[in-house]
């Protein structure tokens, strides 16, 4: 089921039920809508020449631009990761070094895409400051 928000004046089209909850860090919602089979689409590659892509660039650049970082804004929620993720700490990790590449990539979105990937770093270093000894750490590794 998806939650029809293009009559919204606060969302755009592209913020689905799954995204807003992790936009907000709502862990309860999120694991309500992971469990039902609810994801976040990781966005097409930003060179995508798929012509979904090129109808949505052509249309409305910016907008296209912005669903993506919407959707990144999402994956790279702590709460998302840790609810939808077997290894959130590779999926961290995975994650910040996109997010460093797109920032060299969309310049318009740059601190916006090098603040997510900070707080991909975060999360992981946050994960792995939680192990009590070498043993628990060999083990998440």
């Amino acid at each position: 089921e998806q939650l029809n928000l293009s009559t919204s004046r606060s969302y755009t089209p592209d913020i689905t039920p799954i995204i807003l909850a992790a936009h907000r860090d709502n862990y309860e919602i999120i694991k309500i809508l992971t469990d039902r089979g609810e994801l976040v689409s990781k966005p097409h590659n930003v060179r995508c020449d798929c012509e979904k892509c090129l109808i949505y660039n052509k249309e409305d650049s910016l907008r296209h631009s912005r669903s993506r970082i919407n959707a990144y804004k999402a994956l790279s929620s702590p709460f998302y990761i840790s609810v939808s993720s077997r290894d959130p700490i590779m999926t961290a990790f995975e994650l910040n070094r996109e997010l460093k590449h797109l920032s060299r990539i969309e310049n318009e979105f740059k601190e916006e895409y090098e603040k997510l990937a900070q707080q991909c770093q975060d999360y992981s270093a946050a994960l792995l400051a939680e192990t009590r000894s070498s043993k628990e750490l060999e083990i998440i590794l």
